[in-house]
């Protein structure tokens, strides 16, 4: 059980946007569309469970729920996520993996579905820095009834009394008329302040493949996030997203803040 307090850039998944040009048409967004943004807090609900099977395999379930309510408006967010993640050492520090997960969120003006399938193989290696993990990526996204592949390539580095470094470097599958992840590059760093873990991380993601009404929609998002662990069961989470779209209704900036607290055990 893990309480909740954070800041949302869009509580009720809204539209960024005030008003949408067309061609020197401007039209003005309904009030009750537009994006809210405020405090929320509310409370996640998780459990999971490690077995074992066979020489060097496996299996790992996992399952959540989560409320949120805004503080300040008649809004909520309601979400849950399945999970189960099978991993096989097959020599040589090298495992296969695979992963299926079912994640459904709820939101005042939206919601969404997914369904997420992926094929890892990876391998540790050494070098001069120290020990690396590289993995290679395949699966499947399904969401909003929309079905399409990706691949990637994750590289994690351990550097000593420096910290650890990794890249993902990702794309998906593009698919007409769906917006769809062309590339995702997203690199990050952790390492000790003061003996609290501190983890930074950017993410650039260029999309394509949509459309808006009639016309091609061509993303670019970027978001820049620090996690830093204040106390023993308390963490900060600040960070930037920013979104620029072919289509300016959906081009918008929000700052990202929260306290991440400790999980609390719930026992018999």
């Amino acid at each position: 059980m893990t309480p909740i307090l954070r800041y949302d850039g869009n509580i009720n998944n809204g539209v960024i946007g005030d008003r949408l040009d067309l061609g020197g048409l401007v039209f003005l967004v309904d009030e009750e569309s537009r994006a809210r943004a405020g405090l929320v807090g509310g409370l996640a609900l998780s459990a999971g469970s490690v077995l074992s099977f066979g020489q060097g395999g496996t299996l790992t379930l996992g399952a959540g729920l989560r409320y949120e309510r805004a503080l300040r408006h008649p809004l909520s967010i309601r979400g849950g996520f399945l999970q189960a993640c099978g991993s096989q050492h097959i020599g040589r520090l090298t495992w296969i993996g695979l992963c299926q997960s079912f994640h459904r969120e709820k939101r005042s003006l939206d919601g969404s579905r997914a369904a997420v399938t992926t094929l890892s193989f990876s391998r540790v290696l050494r070098n001069r820095f120290g020990p690396a993990e590289l993995a290679i990526e395949l699966g499947s996204l399904r969401n909003d009834g929309a079905q399409r592949g990706f691949a990637g390539l994750v590289l994690r580095q351990a550097a000593g009394g420096f910290g650890a470094f990794s890249l993902e470097i990702a794309g998906e599958h593009r698919r007409a008329g769906v917006n769809t992840a062309d590339l995702r590059i997203r690199p990050g760093y952790s390492t000790l302040v003061r003996g609290r873990p501190l983890a930074v991380s950017l993410l650039y993601q260029k999309e394509g493949g949509g459309q808006f009404l009639g016309r091609s929609r061509r993303d670019e998002f970027t978001l820049l996030r620090f996690d830093y662990a204040v106390s023993r069961s308390l963490s900060l989470s600040l960070g930037y997203r920013k979104r620029h779209s072919s289509a300016g209704i959906y081009s918008g900036s929000s700052m990202i803040f929260g306290f991440n607290m400790r999980p609390l055990a719930l026992r018999r």
